[in-house]
């Protein structure tokens, strides 16, 4: 469980930053291996991605806003994807089609990943308590990941945010 809650922890810290207003349970796909066990993870349909109106303190659909964890290196991962205050990270996502709103709607939540970043890196955490943690911490098994659980989907939307995650997902390595 503590790898599981670990990958859904890094699949929130990505949608967070896609503005991602539809990882409902049946967009979450769950591997599992000859033993039965959950071996990872893969979420789907983006199609509510990257919209207009989800910034930081958006609360509605199934945004679940910006996680209270993190470990560090994924936090590494979204700090040097804001290097440039994030140019480089816009460049890409409007080169993808997004509207100027929509990446500076994404932008902002990239800004309020990286501040949230920095204010941990100061302050111990654990399982109780926001901030970074050691991707091996058995306190993984004791995260509260918000809802995401097992669920399957039967199929994948194809749009121009499933290309901008993509792309994310690639420069996170989630």
């Amino acid at each position: 469980a503590p790898q599981l809650n670990l990958e859904l922890n890094q699949m929130q810290w990505l949608d967070f930053i896609c503005g991602q207003a539809d990882r409902n349970p049946g967009n979450i796909f769950i591997q599992y291996g000859a033993q039965g066990g959950a071996t990872g993870i893969t979420g789907i349909d983006q199609d509510l991605s990257f919209g207009e109106k989800v910034d930081a303190q958006f609360q509605g659909g199934f945004f679940r806003g910006m996680p209270a964890h993190i470990d560090g290196d994924t936090a590494n991962k979204i700090k040097a994807l804001y290097k440039n205050d994030g140019v480089q990270f816009a460049e890409m996502l409007h080169s993808n089609g997004l509207t100027p709103q929509e990446v500076t709607q994404a932008k902002s939540r990239l800004k309020s990943a990286y501040d949230a970043i920095l204010q941990w890196e100061t302050q111990p955490a654990s399982a109780t308590t926001q901030g970074i943690l050691p991707a091996q911490s058995a306190q993984w098994s004791q995260i509260n990941t918000d809802g995401y659980s097992k669920h399957f989907a039967e199929t994948a939307h194809t749009n121009k945010n499933n290309v901008n995650v993509a792309q994310l997902q690639v420069l996170l390595n989630t």
